[in-house]
């Protein structure tokens, strides 16, 4: 009997990268796939994450449009095909029956310009007044790569709030009491949304944190008074710029070269 698998966004990836170092590895997982020496599944979270990564000129070298890449995949791999549980297809491509917890997203997962976004913006407003200065998205769901158990990342500035971390947390709990039931109403729908909030000062953004360097790349800034967050972000893309630094992308991973030329020795400044 041939093992049964979720197959990883990373690995579809790399299977298609010839200079990614896992390629080998992958390309012959896929190549058993085809001749069905093994039986694999692919979600259309997973599917999403894979043409994101792969029509992205960020991540790709030679990005493609959506539908090249998926023909292309689909030609090399005729004996797997998406799961949609809306649908309740078996995937006998796969191997037989498949796992019955197996599912995909059953509403449409969040994104910058979703209506639970909207709440979520209005509710900081309600709790923070004038004290709030910037609010922004980021993370999978400002990329809109969000899959329906993905965090809404945010990012807000906050005049005046306490310097202890778990104080700046609790402030944070009167904003999640009016969502209540905006979350439970996602979870109705198969989302399965925490609020992952990241909270900070005026004063802070001119620290070059790793968080603020992916906030260059990713945020989606829903407010912005007196455009504080938009020239701290300028200001450190700048920076970026001067410095040759560049986000580096590994399937759906990342991290920041800040210094391309580096030696040992050298001393970098951002």
């Amino acid at each position: 009997m041939s093992d049964r698998a979720l197959l990883d966004a990373n690995v579809l990836v790399y299977a298609l990268g010839p200079k990614a170092a896992q390629h080998v590895p992958c390309r012959r997982l896929l190549e058993r796939v085809q001749t069905g020496g093994a039986a694999r599944c692919v979600s259309s979270q997973i599917s999403a994450g894979f043409h994101a990564v792969t029509t992205d000129k960020r991540r790709s070298p030679h990005p493609r449009g959506v539908q090249p890449r998926r023909a292309r995949v689909q030609s090399r791999m005729p004996r797997w095909q998406r799961h949609e549980e809306r649908e309740k297809r078996s995937l006998d491509a796969c191997g037989g029956s498949v796992w019955s917890d197996v599912v995909t997203p059953r509403a449409v997962p969040l994104t910058p310009d979703h209506e639970f976004v909207r709440e979520v913006a209005e509710a900081c407003r309600a709790v923070y007044g004038d004290a709030l200065r910037s609010l922004a998205v980021f993370g999978s769901v400002a990329r809109r790569t969000a899959g329906p158990d993905s965090d809404l990342d945010l990012f807000l500035v906050i005049a005046g709030l306490p310097r202890v971390r778990r104080a700046r947390r609790a402030t944070v709990r009167a904003v999640e009491d009016r969502l209540t039931s905006g979350l439970q109403r996602l979870r109705e729908t198969g989302l399965d949304v925490e609020l992952s909030p990241v909270l900070r000062t005026p004063e802070d953004l001119a620290i070059a944190t790793p968080l603020m360097l992916d906030l260059t790349e990713d945020a989606v800034v829903l407010e912005d008074r007196g455009g504080v967050l938009a020239r701290a972000l300028d200001d450190l893309r700048l920076r970026l710029r001067r410095a040759g630094a560049r986000r580096v992308w590994q399937g759906t991973e990342w991290y920041w070269d800040l210094k391309p030329h580096y030696r040992r020795g050298d001393i970098v400044r951002i």
